[in-house]
């Protein structure tokens, strides 16, 4: 009988260790960090837009359940600061060269470096919408927004203090550390409204992307409604793709701007102008990633919400000088907005890809997303260079990160074995 007990325990534990291995992923590795991108995506395929392709009827577009498909994981670099440094010699010291060197030392403008964490509060409460500014000397070094949790990421070198400020409240403090908090004596309170773009590469590798939205995206944008309550949640679209189309049917960027989507009728419209898109040209593997940003950031974002920018590509910009100094400076206005940039890696992102979209979200206050190959949909996914992470169904995610920053509690990722929820 004991034996028996032991066996039965035995075969416990090991279901467990299965269950634990198949939801995460460790990726350390010693010696320093290997990296095999995959090659550049030959999947584009240029051929004639159709934008104005039959859609579904108005009846079929509100999704009342749908078995969930693409899976994700989450890195956040933000809380793994000292890792991501670890990334680039320059910044830690270290002999042998990191993986984002080489882009880090051409002065893209996406410098992470002397990065300082503030946290906004009035007495023991977070303020959420704070605008953070840090100073060097008289001159503003960097701009950004606080999040629900009251916590604002902000960058420069040789910084000497800080400012926060909330409706007509505000108060500058000296910086002597790498982390500060500054109380304010009151706060203007945020508004329980939210504003989520998805920007996404619609070049011919996207397809199984493009079909996610289309299918998924009116159920996380209800399962947000329901989990925060929200008197305002606003839905906007950018669909772009490349400089070398040669019909005008394949656009550049193409974009919709937000739609009140706690409605039925301006989920509809929302869903419609994302089901008349499709998955054409490209040809190469750099896509117009700036164009697409700028085009995000033209929208009619409002003063007073909790922005989210996700954006879904597999592929970097063309790395030239123009584009670099556009993609820079566009993520800049982003954090000085509010808008926190989440890019969801898909296929096989190349290096440069990885390392303009990380920086890109730590920049913003976000984090990064990556698609894996859990789901058995696609082509193979470049698994990035990270620590330890939960492999998620992406809506779960999409879901989960919104969520967190705007109340300032961010659920804890559940395995997509594990998941529960109904769409």
């Amino acid at each position: 009988m004991k034996k028996f007990q032991n066996l039965l325990i035995l075969l416990f534990v090991l279901f467990l260790a299965f269950s634990m291995a198949a939801c995460t992923s460790p990726y350390e590795k010693s010696g320093g960090w290997d990296y095999n991108p995959m090659p550049p995506h030959s999947g584009d395929s240029e051929g004639k837009d159709d934008a104005n392709a039959d859609a579904p009827s108005d009846d079929s577009l509100l999704q009342e359940s749908i078995k969930k498909q693409l899976t994700a994981a989450e890195w956040n670099d933000l809380s793994n600061y000292e890792f991501w440094q670890s990334l680039f010699a320059s910044q830690s010291g270290q002999s042998e060269a990191g993986i984002f060197d080489e882009y880090a030392s051409d002065n893209r403008g996406l410098d992470t470096s002397y990065m300082r964490e503030i946290t906004v509060k009035s007495g023991s409460t977070a303020v959420a919408g704070a605008k953070v500014k840090l100073y060097g000397g008289n001159a503003v070094l960097y701009s950004a927004v606080t999040d629900g949790a009251g916590k604002a990421y902000v960058f420069g070198k040789d910084a000497t203090s800080v400012e926060a400020v909330s409706g007509e409240f505000s108060t500058k403090v000296n910086l002597s550390s790498a982390t500060a908090e500054i109380q304010l004596d009151g706060y203007a309170p945020q508004p329980n409204r939210i504003e989520l773009a998805v920007m996404t590469d619609t070049t011919g590798s996207m397809g199984d992307e493009l079909s996610f939205l289309k299918k998924e995206i009116s159920g996380v944008v209800r399962r947000i409604a329901g989990a925060t309550l929200a008197d305002s949640l606003r839905l906007a679209t950018v669909f772009y793709r490349d400089y070398n189309f040669e019909q005008e049917e394949l656009y550049l960027v193409r974009s919709f701007d937000f739609a009140e989507v706690t409605s039925d009728a301006g989920m509809k419209t929302a869903l419609a102008n994302i089901n008349a898109q499709s998955a054409n040209g490209g040809g190469d593997t750099p896509e117009a990633v700036e164009a697409g940003l700028e085009a995000a950031l033209d929208m009619q974002w409002s003063e007073n919400s909790t922005k989210i920018l996700f954006h879904v590509l597999d592929a970097p910009y063309h790395d030239e000088s123009e584009y670099q100094k556009r993609f820079a400076a566009a993520v800049r206005e982003a954090a000085q907005k509010g808008i926190r940039i989440i890019p969801v890696a898909a296929s096989g992102l190349d290096t440069l890809g990885q390392y303009i979209m990380r920086s890109a979200a730590v920049l913003t206050g976000g984090t990064y997303a990556f698609l894996t190959d859990d789901s058995g949909i696609g082509d193979s996914h470049s698994e990035p260079v990270v620590g330890g992470f939960t492999v998620e169904y992406l809506s779960d995610l999409m879901v989960r990160l919104t969520v967190g920053y705007h109340t300032g509690n961010m659920p804890a990722p559940v395995c997509w074995k594990d998941s529960t929820s109904l769409e």
